[in-house]
């Protein structure tokens, strides 16, 4: 059976997912994102008869308490990814080598589908790429009708800033961790998605983009000077770009920075950081 998401300008479809996996994350995720059936441009499928032949040695990407996520790149340009969790469950999933297909081929996590859906953010950002949707590692909020990225990589204290945005202005968090964004009509417009990490919070709205910040962990809270270079990597260092994938990163990165104004914020975790962004920004 298909079930069709509406991601931005684009129809993901989700195809042969058992019924397990529609529970419980479908009730305060999915649901939201759901359209009638239409053309699609992306499709994720459960297939655990896929299995291509594994020619090649598996490295490590990442490890924590909880598991460890591994890939291999295959000669026809297929990736496989597995997570191994320390409970003793896998997940493992094949990417197309144009990203505009990821299959499960294995879920024995017992998680009833949850474990298999989160991990379709480390595919869904590579595969919006294809469609010129470049993605931040960011939160997004909406405030006055526009679009604010606050980002900065882990640790730093977006969240929290985002937060006193919501708490002080009435500001809406409409994804909490990744901001797809793209160009239309010369005008960038970032949205919501069912996959934000670990803070909980999305809300499928699109809004055109006023800014981008990039925030510093400071003693006071001050605008940042910005140099070019610097900000080019930093931008680099925050957007999702998959092996293969750089030079269309670079040319978005270019597009978007020539429309959309990016300030450096050094910045407490106090209140008074949002009434000096927000200075700042009415000036844009």
């Amino acid at each position: 059976m298909d079930k069709f998401y509406q991601l931005g300008p684009v129809t993901l479809c989700m195809r042969n997912w058992p019924r397990d996996f529609r529970w419980p994350f479908a009730l305060w995720r999915l649901d939201a994102y759901e359209v009638p059936e239409r053309a699609f441009q992306l499709l994720a499928e459960y297939d655990p008869d896929f299995a291509p032949q594994e020619i090649g040695d598996w490295h490590l990407t990442e490890s924590t308490v909880a598991a460890k996520r591994m890939e291999l790149r295959l000669p026809d340009d297929w990736l496989l990814w597995k997570q191994l969790q320390a409970d003793g469950g896998e997940l493992k999933f094949a990417l197309a080598p144009d990203c505009d297909r990821v299959v499960l081929m294995k879920d024995t996590t017992q998680t009833f589908g949850m474990a298999a859906l989160e991990a379709l953010t480390f595919f869904v950002f590579s595969m919006l790429l294809r469609h010129n949707i470049l993605t931040f590692h960011s939160v997004l909020l909406e405030h006055k009708g526009k679009g604010i990225l606050v980002a900065a990589p882990s640790g730093v204290g977006k969240t929290t800033h985002a937060r006193l945005w919501r708490d002080t202005r009435g500001a809406l968090i409409l994804n909490g961790d990744r901001s797809p964004c793209y160009e239309e009509n010369g005008q960038w417009f970032a949205f919501g998605t069912p996959w934000c990490g670990t803070s909980g919070e999305n809300i499928n709205r699109r809004v055109p983009l006023k800014a981008m910040v990039l925030l510093q962990q400071d003693t006071q809270n001050r605008i940042l000077p910005m140099q070019p270079l610097e900000l080019v990597n930093q931008l680099l260092g925050l957007a999702a770009c998959p092996l293969g994938w750089q030079e269309k990163v670079l040319d978005l990165l270019d597009r978007f920075l020539k429309t959309v104004p990016v300030v450096g914020l050094g910045c407490t975790p106090d209140p008074e950081a949002v009434e000096v962004l927000e200075a700042c920004l009415e000036k844009l």
